[in-house]
């Protein structure tokens, strides 16, 4: 019987800023880091340099990437779901905050790094599947996984394309990952 851990999310509030109207502001990616053996650790958050330091973490790490050109408030934009030091993933979920006045995620397009998604062969290679994007007053739930022959993908590289629609409004929202699970 294959035993899933599940990491605990060390750092949730800390998203990356999207301008809307303004263009997008270009900012250093923020990660959530995650860990099964350091519940403890601390991260840090400082203001000038938009930055998250998390010391002492050797495990998988999920951020998200946005555009750094300029957007217009009517114009879709699709932010990255990247991993760092992923060993044997088999899957992710995580919940995404946002302020739906101004965006909304109207789709997420699975990345090839966790697995085939069209025309799959589970006996001959691994397959993945999306799970959402699943919306609520909450945010959107977003989330995949991947079966079939061989282990999971071990390294760095892009889960997914997060599609984002703004509602034609110009202002800023926060895009806040929350409840992150690595498998």
């Amino acid at each position: 019987m294959t035993h899933i851990r599940r990491w605990i999310v060390l750092l949730t509030a800390l998203g990356l800023l999207a301008s809307l109207g303004m263009g997008l502001v270009p900012t250093t990616p923020i990660r959530a880091a995650v860990s099964p053996f350091a519940p403890h650790a601390v991260a840090q958050y400082h203001a000038p340099s938009n930055q998250a330091v998390v010391a002492q973490i050797a495990s998988p790490t999920i951020q998200l990437t946005a555009p750094t050109t300029s957007q217009l408030p009517t114009v879709p934009l699709d932010v990255e779901v990247r991993v760092t030091g992923a060993i044997n993933l088999a899957g992710f979920e995580f919940d995404l905050g946002y302020n739906a006045a101004l965006v909304q995620v109207t789709g997420m397009t699975l990345a090839p790094f966790i697995g085939t998604t069209t025309s799959c062969d589970a006996t001959t290679t691994r397959c993945a599947i999306a799970l959402g994007p699943r919306t609520s007053a909450q945010g959107t739930s977003v989330g995949a996984y991947s079966y079939g022959t061989g282990v999971g993908t071990t390294g760095d590289g892009v889960l997914a394309i997060l599609h984002l629609q703004p509602a034609g409004v110009s202002g800023t929202t926060v895009l806040h990952l929350s409840n992150a699970l690595i498998a």
